[in-house]
């Protein structure tokens, strides 16, 4: 992924043009719909470009959350693209054929009871044994 980097851009993003198909996300909490939504999931950030600089602590500490995720510290110009697949949105789009870079369960991941057969359920229960080293159970699921 940062093979696609570039100097030019404070950050580059899989910039989704994203209106969510539900009115709910992740365990039932409500679902909202703005500008730039998704983009904050998968960043490459530039550290050297001047406004990214300019990001200080007492920014990020003090700003709130859509001055963040919805990159108004930047011009748009300063805003690069990456491809899409870099947050493939599970149940929102469609499965691709090969394996996305990045699978992002925005909607829930199956640790939800809901969500125990969405798009690439199996692989999420395989990653969480290569990671806890035991299989994923019903004592794990979350209602």
């Amino acid at each position: 992924m940062f093979d696609l980097s570039k100097e030019a851009y404070a950050v580059q993003v899989p910039k989704h043009d994203y209106t969510p198909k539900t009115n709910n996300k992740m365990g039932g909490l409500p679902q909202t719909t703005y500008p730039r939504k998704q983009w904050s999931a998968v960043v490459i950030y530039n550290c050297d470009h001047p406004s990214t600089q300019n990001l200080s602590k007492k920014i990020v500490e003090t700003q709130t959350p859509k001055f963040l995720h919805r990159f108004e510290w930047l011009q748009d110009n300063e805003i690069g693209e990456i491809p899409l697949e870099y947050n493939f949105l599970v149940e929102e789009e469609n499965m691709p054929e090969t394996l996305p870079f990045n699978i992002h369960h925005t909607l829930g991941a199956p640790i939800f009871r809901d969500c125990q057969n969405v798009d690439y359920a199996e692989y999420w229960k395989e990653e969480f044994y290569r990671t806890f080293g035991r299989q994923f159970t019903e004592d794990d699921i979350i209602n």
